[in-house]
């Protein structure tokens, strides 16, 4: 999402899902060590995860749970599933344990010790950067906030006053949205990561759930590499896309930056449901799904430089952009108000693979 360059699109294929359910019981003390990566413990009302942290195995402070109740009809296909419910296939490749999750369940605020909430610029250290192509809305931290269903809600506005703090780096300033991300809090490298979300409705809005390499601050862009999960085109509201971003020099920006993306046509309305957007990481290997569905499959034979900066890891950021002119998200059609909604972030094991890192 940082910048645009030459792309090559391709084409997708299916997959296929299963279930599993995890349970144990027995004293639980956020903190303390467990033996096995993504195994789940229910106690007193808490559901916890054995994370890895400062290379070490723990439990994790454990977020508020009760028993599910008896479905008395069939569950809606866009409703969401239990993390710690479900092992699945995705092509021919196994989701195994669950690693780490961030549910977003009702809190005053973000989680500062995943999230940081940013401002626009252009320092590496602010989130690898943002507000880049020429964007027209000011990323405010209170844009960002959660509400009483577990979700978490970018709200982006149309103004006419500038706010009071802040900065926009456009030249047409009249939004303010918001944009968090876990850079220096909490890395990934491979497993399936997915994100369950609900796309802002009205042309000119310009979500997306995406990764920057964590050596960004030291080698700089594009040589950290970028992996855009999902956008979304807000004035083709059927359609998302996916795509990795390299380098084919490895120093400086940006006459070296490629990208190869899939336009992927879901063939229904993004914004009217919420749909799971997936990334299937391996070494030298990086698949896109959207609802579990193949869109495209890359790696360093497909890709046209020598470099394949993929295998370090990567943070993780959601946002909503605003393209006030003909840019990604169309035009602004004149809406004044529009709602992001992240359901949940989850990453599981692959193939056997996956880390996580947390400071």
């Amino acid at each position: 999402m940082i910048k645009r360059g030459t792309f090559v699109l391709v084409t997708f294929s299916a997959i296929l899902c299963a279930s599993f359910f995890q349970q144990a019981s027995g004293a639980v003390i956020s903190g303390t060590s467990c033996s096995t990566i993504g195994k789940v413990k229910i106690d007193l009302g808490k559901k916890y995860f054995c994370v890895s942290r400062n290379n070490s195995l723990v439990w994790n402070k454990g977020i508020n749970w009760s028993a599910p109740k008896p479905a008395t009809s069939p569950t809606p296909t866009n409703a969401p599933s239990s993390p710690a419910a479900e092992v699945f296939k995705i092509n021919d490749r196994n989701v195994g344990a669950l690693i780490w999750a961030e549910e977003f369940n009702p809190a005053p605020a973000l989680d500062s010790k995943i999230w940081t909430a940013r401002y626009c610029g252009h320092s590496a250290s602010n989130g690898g950067g943002t507000c880049h192509n020429n964007e027209s809305q000011y990323f405010l931290p209170e844009a960002v906030t959660l509400d009483k269903l577990g979700n978490a809600v970018i709200t982006t506005k149309y103004i006419t006053t500038k706010p009071s703090v802040g900065s926009c780096l456009g030249d047409k300033c009249s939004f303010t949205s918001g944009r968090f991300d876990t850079q220096e809090k909490v890395s990934f490298l491979y497993g399936y990561i997915e994100a369950r979300i609900k796309f802002p409705v009205g042309s000119g809005n310009w979500p997306a759930f995406w990764m920057l390499g964590s050596n960004i601050t030291s080698i700089g862009w594009p040589n950290s590499g970028e992996i855009d999960i999902a956008e979304g085109f807000g004035n083709a509201k059927t359609k998302t896309s996916s795509a990795v971003h390299y380098s084919t020099t490895g120093s400086g920006c940006c006459d070296n930056h490629l990208y190869d993306y899939i336009k992927y046509d879901i063939g229904q309305d993004y914004s009217a449901n919420f749909h799971t957007y997936g990334l299937a990481w391996l070494p030298n290997e990086i698949s896109f799904y959207v609802d579990r569905k193949l869109t495209l499959r890359t790696s360093p034979s497909t890709i046209r430089s020598k470099l394949w900066p993929f295998n370090t890891p990567n943070f993780l950021i959601l946002n909503n952009a605003v393209t006030y002119g003909n840019g990604f998200g169309g035009a602004w059609n004149g809406w004044q108000s529009s709602e992001m909604l992240i359901d949940y972030v989850r990453h599981y094991e692959l193939d056997g693979q996956g880390k996580v890192f947390l400071k």
